[in-house]
C-alpha cells in the first residue's frame, strides 16, 4: 500500500507540474460576455469598406450632380479623399480602440447629412449658373474634408482595437477584410442598388445592418448606455432622411427657381426633369 500510495502522489506531481507548464488560453472579455466578438468585428470590418466605397460613390454622384459633371471635379474629388483618408489616418494612429465604434457613428450620421446639404449647395452658387473651377474644388474639398478624415481614421483605429481588445496585430488582415467589403460594396452598388433606390435609402440600410453589430461590440464600453442613445438616434435620424417626404423636399430646394417634376438615378447618371415657366 505505501508503494501504491507513492506511485499515485508522483503521477499526481507529475500531473500538476504538466499543468503549471501548459500556456493559459486568454479569454478576452468585453464587458461580461466572453469574447465570440472577433468574428464579429472581422464582420464590422467588412462592412466599414463596404460603406466607405458606398460613401465614396455616393458622394461622388452628389457632387456631379451639383457641378454638373466634369473631369476637374473627378479629379478634385479624387485628390481630395486621398488627402483626407491619409490625413484620418495620421490623425489617427495614436488612439484608444473605444474611438472605432466612435467613429463609425459620426461616418453614419455625417453622410445622410452631407448628402442633403450637397443638394441644398446648389442655390448658393446662383439660378443656372455653372460654378467656377476655383469654386468647385473648394467645394469639394470642404464636403469631402469629414467623412474623408473619419474613413481614413477608422483604420487606424480599428488596428486599436484589434491589439488592445482581441491581443492581435494583423494590419494585413484588416486591410483584406476592408478591400473585401469595399469590392463587394462596388458590385452592389453598381449592379444592385444603383438605380432602384436613392442613396438616402442605400444608406439607411446599411446603418441598419451595421446598428445591432455595433451595439453588440460595444458591451465593454465604459460609457455603454450613452453609446447606445446616440446609435440609436442617429439610426432614426438615418430613417427620417430616407422617406419619400425628405427625398421630394431636398430635391425641390436642389432646383429651387425651377418646377422640380422628378428625379431619376440610373447606374449611369443622375437624370432630373424640370419646368421652366411654360416649358
Amino acid at each position: 500500500l505505501p508503494k501504491n500510495r507513492k506511485k499515485e502522489n508522483e503521477r499526481n506531481e507529475r500531473r500538476r507540474e504538466k499543468t503549471r507548464q501548459r500556456p493559459k488560453r486568454r479569454r478576452v472579455l468585453l464587458g461580461r460576455s466572453p469574447l465570440r466578438s472577433a468574428r464579429l468585428f472581422d464582420g464590422i470590418f467588412v462592412m466599414h469598406g463596404f460603406l466607405s466605397l458606398l460613401v465614396q460613390l455616393i458622394l461622388l454622384r452628389e457632387l456631379l450632380t451639383l457641378f454638373y459633371g466634369n473631369e476637374l471635379l473627378i479629379g478634385a474629388l479624387l485628390g481630395s479623399w486621398l488627402l483626407w483618408t491619409g490625413l484620418g489616418s495620421h490623425l489617427f494612429r495614436k488612439t484608444s480602440p473605444d474611438v472605432f465604434l466612435r467613429l463609425l457613428i459620426g461616418l453614419l450620421f455625417l453622410v445622410p447629412l452631407e448628402t442633403l446639404l450637397i443638394r441644398l449647395a446648389r442655390p448658393l452658387f446662383g439660378f443656372g449658373i455653372t460654378p467656377g473651377p476655383i469654386a468647385m474644388v473648394l467645394t469639394t474639398a470642404a464636403f469631402l474634408l469629414p467623412v474623408g478624415a473619419i474613413v481614413g481614421g477608422l483604420f487606424s483605429a480599428g488596428c486599436a482595437w484589434q491589439k488592445e481588445k482581441l491581443q492581435q496585430t494583423d494590419p494585413p488582415r484588416l486591410y483584406f477584410l476592408e478591400s473585401a467589403g469595399a469590392i463587394a460594396g462596388g458590385l452592389s452598388y453598381t449592379f444592385f442598388l444603383s438605380g432602384r433606390l436613392s442613396h438616402l435609402v442605400i444608406l439607411a440600410l446599411t446603418g441598419a445592418a451595421l446598428g445591432p453589430m455595433l451595439a453588440v461590440l460595444s458591451a465593454g464600453l465604459p460609457n455603454k448606455k450613452y453609446f447606445l442613445a446616440s446609435l440609436a438616434a442617429v439610426l432614426v435620424f438615418m430613417t427620417v432622411c430616407a422617406t419619400p417626404f425628405v427625398e421630394k423636399f431636398s430635391r425641390r430646394l436642389q432646383w429651387k427657381g425651377y418646377v422640380w417634376l422628378e428625379t431619376k438615378d440610373t447606374r449611369f447618371s443622375n437624370l432630373t426633369v424640370t419646368r421652366t415657366g411654360d416649358l
